[in-house]
């Protein structure tokens, strides 16, 4: 009756809604934010300019946009540093 192909897409659309419009989508932008991470890697700042990343020492940093959140990822390893509300 129903071809797999749009079954599977149906309960992908839902469940990303759900997960969009529910508390979890906050949770999973706040489990990351600027805050945290600089409390916790004090050494990473020189005040409030970002210097290094905990990881590898990486001093660049590029944003990777995902829908209404952005990652902040060090461009030399890769790590998501954290995660800001677009």
């Amino acid at each position: 009756m129903y071809s797999p192909t749009a079954i599977v897409l149906t309960v992908g659309v839902i469940g990303y809604l759900i997960w969009a419009n529910t508390g979890f989508y906050s949770w999973w932008v706040n489990k990351k934010k600027f805050e945290d991470f600089k409390t916790n890697n004090p050494g990473s700042f020189d005040g409030n300019k970002f210097i290094s990343c905990p990881a590898c020492g990486g001093d660049y940093i590029f944003v990777r946009n995902k829908g209404k959140v952005s990652s902040h990822l060090c461009k030399q390893c890769g790590k998501e540093l954290w995660r800001s509300r677009t």
